[in-house]
């Protein structure tokens, strides 16, 4: 019976960590087939999509099949005009005269993944829940224990009486209890991942009896042991998943932070691009109304120099009416190039450029105009590969699928086992009581089991609903997710297509503004009446013409570059395009 015993007792202890656990495996293959029917449907309907090269809106501008009349129109009009043209703001907040500095979109972009506020706050996130991670896994750490307790009693107690048979009573036992007592227990104790705790101790008793008319052998005496233990729940609360689920749930919280932290990187690297862009916007727009306004002032004093013969208060008045709308349209622009410079400062967060530095960023580079090729099949699949966010939402499927598991083993009744076999040795010495132990003639065993459950189990069974309903939540949230992106992509290549087709258009329009300005200058320089009606409702209102489709035919030049960054944003490929390259944690997404 002892071997049968003590043999039950270390086939708990040794197989407690190899146990298999059913719920390890998640049966229910619909929550798979839902996963993989809401990929096909989004890979399905875009399965026949072609390559697209996006191809300019073809224009009617006869000037087009003129190339050296085109050549010159682009000479003096345009965004190449524009790209060494020299800008004075004046002094800025601090009074001090303009400084500049120029910068490269790489050179912003590598300066704010460097420093970036938002990046650093995301970046240090990660470090917190991985902490949680090693917090969560030392629940199965062993735990070393030492109880020590000493106590001394003295104290009278009745004293039992029986007849002599003389008719008389004679005392029996001691009048008082005078004793010194020791106890000493260390050992360790181990949860098991199974949900059962091992534990491994040696004690030592030790007692000295100096109550009256009371003899023990020996005395002082000293009685150590060795107790092995193990307790284990047989239904609920039992197996590795059920034990383990919080900790791949924190697990879980870390990745999806580091995802977190990848997806802030799209969005902040996205934000500098934009930033980028716009101030090369705004730079280039205050040179239209730099010039715009120069020659606004000369067409006034040639207005202004007539006063004598033909012109009247009223259009003098009217000239200057335009020199000062166009001074204001000059300072505004000024005030938003400035605005841009700080917006792009703030986002790079570079030591050497602070924020309240009145410096001046430059854009070194120019926008680009190339055509960017795309299939649609190529960039749905991209995108579902690559966002965060859909790895995040089967984060939380999987965390979803946990926690029902869990609550399904909550179901179960409790049934516990529990099981310890204790060695014992006694005698007059410490040594000798240890000594005694490998005799192994004194041996408790105790084995013994639990068992309840609730009538009605309404309690768990509310709970395994709830957590049921909770992971199809999840399932339709990914389906969502996926809709989501690829709506954005959508959006995102039907907004490169746009702006392409507008360059065209803003360019021909721009061209034609040229155009009709130049003809009127070559009116002028041929001696043709330069009537105030000519030089109010004509040059200045053809120069504010030109102006106009400059800007646009600019604004439609960023938006371009501004739709090749969001549609990188929406495919995940951001990083790769501006040539960053993330290394994952080591075995981010395994579960060994």
């Amino acid at each position: 019976m002892k071997r049968v015993v003590t043999g039950l007792l270390w086939a708990l202890v040794l197989g407690a960590g190899g146990c298999a656990d059913p719920l390890s495996v998640d049966n229910t293959l619909g929550l798979r087939d839902q996963i993989i029917a809401a990929q096909k449907r989004q890979l399905e309907g875009v399965k026949d999509a072609q390559a697209v090269e996006p191809k300019a809106e073809p224009g009617d501008l006869y000037l087009e099949k003129e190339p050296d009349r085109i050549k010159q129109l682009d000479t003096i009009s345009g965004p190449a005009v524009y790209t060494k043209e020299t800008i004075d703001l004046g002094p800025g907040l601090d009074a001090a005269p303009m400084r500049v500095t120029n910068l490269s979109l790489q050179q912003a972009i590598r300066r704010a993944v460097s420093n970036n506020l938002d990046l650093k706050i995301a970046q240090l996130q990660p470090a917190v829940s991985e902490a949680q991670v090693a917090a969560a896994e030392a629940i199965f750490d062993a735990v070393f224990y030492t109880d020590v307790n000493y106590t001394k009693v003295d104290r009278p107690r009745p004293q039992p009486l029986v007849s002599n048979g003389l008719g008389g009573l004679t005392p029996v036992g001691a009048s008082a209890t005078s004793q010194n007592t020791a106890t000493l227990e260390t050992g360790i104790r181990k949860p098991l991942e199974t949900g059962g705790r091992l534990q491994v101790s040696s004690g030592l008793d030790y007692t000295e009896d100096h109550s009256p008319n009371f003899a023990q052998s020996p005395n002082p005496s000293f009685v150590s042991n060795i107790l092995v233990g193990v307790s284990q729940p047989l239904l609920r609360n039992f197996g590795t998943y059920v034990n383990r689920s919080q900790i791949m749930i924190t697990r879980n919280a870390h990745r999806n932070d580091v995802l977190a932290m990848q997806s802030q990187m799209l969005t902040t690297l996205g934000q500098v691009e934009a930033a980028y862009w716009n101030l090369i916007f705004a730079r280039r727009q205050y040179a239209i109304q730099q010039r715009l306004l120069k020659m606004t002032l000369d067409t006034r004093d040639t207005i202004f120099a007539r006063a004598q013969f033909d012109v009247n208060p009223v259009q003098k008045a009217q000239a200057q009416a335009f020199v000062e709308n166009r001074r204001n349209d000059l300072i505004k622009s000024g005030q938003t190039m400035r605005d841009a410079s700080d917006t792009l400062k703030r986002l790079i967060n570079d030591p050497d450029m602070p924020l309240s530095d009145e410096t001046l960023i430059v854009p070194s580079d120019d926008p680009i105009e190339v055509s960017v090729g795309y299939n649609l099949l190529d960039a749905v699949t991209t995108a579902l590969k690559s966002r965060p966010e859909v790895r995040q939402a089967l984060l939380n499927i999987d965390d979803a699928s946990i926690r029902q598991a869990v609550a399904d083993n909550q179901r179960l009744p409790q049934l516990n086992l529990n099981a310890s076999v204790q060695y014992r040795g006694l005698s007059e010495e410490v040594h000798g009581s240890f000594d005694r132990l490998t005799d192994a003639n004194f041996i408790d065993y105790v084995i013994g089991g639990q068992f309840e459950t609730p009538i009605g189990n309404r309690a768990a069974e509310a709970d395994f609903r709830r957590t049921r309903i909770a992971r199809q939540q999840t399932v339709i949230a990914y389906q969502n997710t996926a809709q989501g992106i690829v709506l954005e992509v959508k959006t995102a290549l039907r907004e490169l297509q746009t702006a392409w087709k507008l360059i065209g258009v803003n360019r021909a329009a721009r061209r034609a503004a040229a155009e009709n300005l130049r003809a009127l200058l070559e009116r002028e320089e041929r001696g043709e009446a330069l009537t105030p009606e000519f030089l109010l409702d004509l040059k200045l209102n053809t120069q504010q013409r030109l102006a106009d489709a400059e800007t646009r035919e600019l604004q439609s030049v960023v938006d371009y570059n501004n739709a090749i960054v969001r549609l990188h944003q929406a495919t995940g490929t951001l990083l790769e395009h501006d040539q960053i390259k993330m290394e994952w944690p080591k075995d981010m997404f395994s579960d060994k």
